[in-house]
């Protein structure tokens, strides 16, 4: 058995469900399930690609002991990674964080005995801290480099962020996410700033529009100012 298909309407990839299917290579998830038994997938030791999709909830503990990943995507920051859940993957190089940092266990670790140089990635992070340096925000670049300079966080300086798998093995792993979530926090003040200015402009520009000729020379009084509840509505809404 080299392939498995899965219907949506799933929910739950039972205890051990696939243990030593040494032949598998290959498996999707459908959106439908929302919890990977523990061992589900122990000692697969030929699947090398597993699509995970939005709803999953949680990994539990060996799900993919010993498997032969180079790679796997995280869909969402709200899914828990139990405890060895990748353990022994030895060619586990990328787990790409779509959203963000998964809930990851430290006490007995998540990505224990993987490759060496694998790493946790995060590329729509990555891509608006790009856009922050490009516009020359030095105060949010400062800001980043704090984190960075008090954990064990990697900065690009072209705009890469991640965070060595070796990391996550050390008993400081909550500092660490800690230090993490300062970052996207950082991120998301300076966007919400921007986008409020736009707005504002946007508003201010209307208001000007709507008044006659002559009242041109008053612009000044046709500035229009978003109150904090609506800045945070606007934030939400462009899912910042």
């Amino acid at each position: 058995m080299k392939e498995v298909v899965l219907n949506n309407g799933l929910q739950i990839i039972g205890r051990g469900a696939f243990a030593y299917c040494s032949s598998l290579e290959r498996i999707v998830l459908p959106s439908t399930v929302t919890g990977i038994g523990a061992y589900a997938f122990w000692s697969c030791d030929s699947l090398r690609e597993v699509v995970l999709n939005e709803g999953l909830e949680i990994i539990e503990t060996q799900a993919f002991y010993g498997c032969s990943l180079n790679s796997i995507k995280i869909p969402s920051s709200d899914i828990e990674i139990g405890d060895g859940a990748f353990q022994y993957c030895d060619d586990l190089r990328e787990v790409v964080c779509i959203e963000g940092l998964p809930k990851i266990s430290y006490l007995s670790p998540s990505f224990d005995d993987c490759h060496t140089s694998a790493r946790i990635v995060f590329p729509k992070l990555s891509s608006r801290l790009e856009d922050i340096i490009r516009a020359g925000q030095v105060d949010v670049q400062n800001e980043i480099q704090q984190c960075v300079n008090h954990s064990e966080i990697e900065w690009r300086r072209g705009g890469e962020i991640y965070i060595p798998v070796e990391a996550t093995r050390r008993r400081e792993g909550w500092l660490l996410k800690d230090y993490f979530w300062r970052i996207p926090n950082s991120i998301k003040h300076y966007e919400m700033k921007e986008a409020t200015t736009i707005f504002e402009l946007a508003l201010w520009k209307a208001k000007i529009d709507q008044v006659e000729d002559d009242m041109f020379r008053t612009r000044d009084l046709c500035r229009v100012e978003v109150p904090g509840p609506v800045k945070d509505t606007i934030l939400q809404y462009l899912d910042l």
